[in-house]
Protein backbone atom coordinates (compact mmCIF):
# COMPACT_ATOMS: atom_id res chain seq x y z
CA UNK A 1 0.00 0.00 0.00
CA UNK A 2 1.22 3.49 -0.83
CA UNK A 3 1.82 6.09 2.05
CA UNK A 4 -1.50 7.43 2.55
CA UNK A 5 -2.40 10.85 3.88
CA UNK A 6 -4.79 10.92 6.84
CA UNK A 7 -7.19 13.91 7.17
CA UNK A 8 -8.89 14.49 10.68
CA UNK A 9 -11.33 16.37 11.03
CA UNK A 10 -11.66 16.01 14.71
CA UNK A 11 -14.55 13.59 14.69
CA UNK A 12 -13.52 12.28 10.96
CA UNK A 13 -10.32 10.36 10.16
CA UNK A 14 -10.11 9.97 6.03
CA UNK A 15 -7.95 8.15 3.53
CA UNK A 16 -8.15 7.45 -0.22
CA UNK A 17 -10.47 4.44 0.12
CA UNK A 18 -12.31 5.25 3.46
CA UNK A 19 -12.87 6.73 6.39
CA UNK A 20 -13.64 6.32 10.54
CA UNK A 21 -15.89 8.47 12.50
CA UNK A 22 -15.04 9.19 15.91
CA UNK A 23 -16.15 11.08 19.38
CA UNK A 24 -14.35 12.16 22.04
CA UNK A 25 -15.67 12.09 25.41
CA UNK A 26 -13.97 12.79 28.82
CA UNK A 27 -12.79 9.24 29.63
CA UNK A 28 -12.44 7.77 25.92
CA UNK A 29 -12.83 7.90 22.36
CA UNK A 30 -15.97 6.32 20.84
CA UNK A 31 -15.46 4.86 17.49
CA UNK A 32 -18.41 5.04 15.65
CA UNK A 33 -17.80 3.12 12.48
CA UNK A 34 -14.88 2.48 9.73
CA UNK A 35 -15.77 1.78 6.47
CA UNK A 36 -13.10 0.53 3.59
CA UNK A 37 -14.09 1.32 0.31
CA UNK A 38 -11.49 -1.05 -0.91
CA UNK A 39 -11.75 -3.62 1.40
CA UNK A 40 -8.73 -6.08 2.48
CA UNK A 41 -6.14 -3.26 1.55
CA UNK A 42 -5.04 -2.13 4.66
CA UNK A 43 -6.95 0.86 5.22
CA UNK A 44 -9.49 0.44 7.73
CA UNK A 45 -6.46 -1.23 9.92
CA UNK A 46 -4.76 2.42 8.89
CA UNK A 47 -7.37 4.38 10.18
CA UNK A 48 -7.73 2.18 13.58
CA UNK A 49 -4.33 2.44 14.26
CA UNK A 50 -4.71 6.54 13.74
CA UNK A 51 -7.32 6.26 16.19
CA UNK A 52 -5.00 4.03 18.63
CA UNK A 53 -2.38 6.77 18.21
CA UNK A 54 -4.74 9.57 18.90
CA UNK A 55 -5.92 7.97 22.01
CA UNK A 56 -2.94 6.85 23.11
CA UNK A 57 -1.67 10.93 22.81
CA UNK A 58 -4.85 11.79 24.90
CA UNK A 59 -4.44 9.05 27.49
CA UNK A 60 -7.87 7.80 26.91
CA UNK A 61 -9.19 4.56 25.58
CA UNK A 62 -11.10 3.41 22.89
CA UNK A 63 -14.61 1.88 22.87
CA UNK A 64 -16.90 0.55 20.34
CA UNK A 65 -19.69 -1.62 19.45
CA UNK A 66 -18.93 -3.85 16.30
CA UNK A 67 -21.78 -4.09 13.82
CA UNK A 68 -21.22 -3.99 9.99
CA UNK A 69 -21.20 -1.12 8.26
CA UNK A 70 -24.32 -0.54 6.71
CA UNK A 71 -22.91 2.48 4.63
CA UNK A 72 -20.54 0.40 3.29
CA UNK A 73 -22.14 -2.93 1.67
CA UNK A 74 -19.32 -3.35 -0.61
CA UNK A 75 -17.37 -4.75 2.01
CA UNK A 76 -19.55 -7.59 2.89
CA UNK A 77 -17.73 -8.44 6.41
CA UNK A 78 -19.69 -10.48 9.03
CA UNK A 79 -19.83 -9.26 12.77
CA UNK A 80 -17.67 -12.61 13.67
CA UNK A 81 -14.63 -11.36 11.15
CA UNK A 82 -15.23 -7.93 12.16
CA UNK A 83 -15.10 -8.36 16.10
CA UNK A 84 -11.74 -10.75 14.66
CA UNK A 85 -10.15 -7.51 12.89
CA UNK A 86 -10.72 -5.22 16.13
CA UNK A 87 -9.24 -8.50 18.37
CA UNK A 88 -5.77 -8.41 15.66
CA UNK A 89 -5.48 -4.93 16.75
CA UNK A 90 -5.52 -4.93 20.29
CA UNK A 91 -8.87 -4.35 21.28
CA UNK A 92 -11.01 -6.92 24.45
CA UNK A 93 -14.04 -8.00 24.81
CA UNK A 94 -16.19 -6.66 27.46
CA UNK A 95 -16.83 -9.69 29.44
CA UNK A 96 -20.16 -8.08 31.14
CA UNK A 97 -21.26 -7.91 27.61
CA UNK A 98 -24.34 -10.07 26.72
CA UNK A 99 -24.04 -10.61 22.78
CA UNK A 100 -20.23 -10.31 23.01
CA UNK A 101 -19.83 -7.31 20.66
CA UNK A 102 -18.87 -4.42 23.07
CA UNK A 103 -15.06 -4.11 22.58
CA UNK A 104 -12.45 -1.75 24.11
CA UNK A 105 -8.66 -0.93 23.62
CA UNK A 106 -6.35 0.90 26.19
Amino acid sequence: MKNLEIKNTGSRLEVEGGWLNYSIEETEITLDVVCATIPRQGIGTLLVKELQSIAREKGLKIGLYAEPCALCSETNIDEDSLIEFYEKLGFEKDEDDIDGKLLSWK
